[in-house]
């Protein structure tokens, strides 16, 4: 995979970010161009390639700091049983998408994020360690109910986020009362059903 150039300077490439991260959640990823990119910055296509060596790697320079977060807290996940530990778990990954813009996080739907997602090896494997680390208490006998929940509780989230960009046209950042429904459907999802007989 192509990589950017270490030694640039460091507030032109935040500003290149800044600006990407707004025009990929306004057109889409395939509906950006690197000329579209350099005309809002006032550069040329040739001055934003000696930062960054291609769209695909802006894209991963956008997606990185998410990625390392949600990583760094798999690896430090305790006991998934403890449901104080299950909504730590889901507010940290709330902010973690909430962190790199609603906006964006509406984008990541697209076929052609998602394939470049599952060519990198530390984005590929993440769905299957999400549900690991929330089932991993869980005895094999409920084992594959229990991953199905898992599956469905964390895909609520993004699913939800788009819901809420789409609602909220004019609106960049996540507030805190949607944070918490986000958090709590999560949970409501992964919850074990109490099981009536009767009716």
């Amino acid at each position: 995979m192509a990589r950017s150039r270490s030694g640039a300077a460091p507030d032109t490439r935040e500003r290149i970010l800044d600006e990407a991260l707004r025009l990929f959640a306004e057109r889409g990823y395939v509906g950006a161009s690197i000329r579209d990119l350099a005309k809002r910055l006032n550069m040329t296509s040739a001055s934003l390639y000696y930062h960054f060596s291609s769209k695909e790697d802006i894209l991963d320079q956008l997606l990185a700091p998410y990625l390392n977060r949600i990583n760094d807290l798999l690896d430090n996940a305790g006991d998934m049983s403890d449901p104080a530990a299950q909504r730590r778990f889901a507010t940290a990954v709330v902010d973690a998408l909430a962190q790199i813009g609603p906006r964006f996080v509406a984008t990541l739907a697209d076929p052609i994020i998602i394939g470049h997602l599952t060519n990198r090896v530390d984005a590929s494997q993440m769905p299957d360690r999400i549900i690991d680390v929330l089932t991993r208490h869980v005895d094999d006998a409920n084992r594959a109910p229990a991953r199905l929940r898992a599956a469905c509780a964390v895909g609520c989230i993004p699913a939800g986020i788009d819901a809420w960009a789409r609602a909220n046209p004019g609106q960049e950042e996540l507030d805190q009362d949607t944070r918490q429904i986000l958090v709590d459907a999560f949970l409501a999802v992964l919850a074990t059903p109490t099981r009536t007989t009767g009716q």
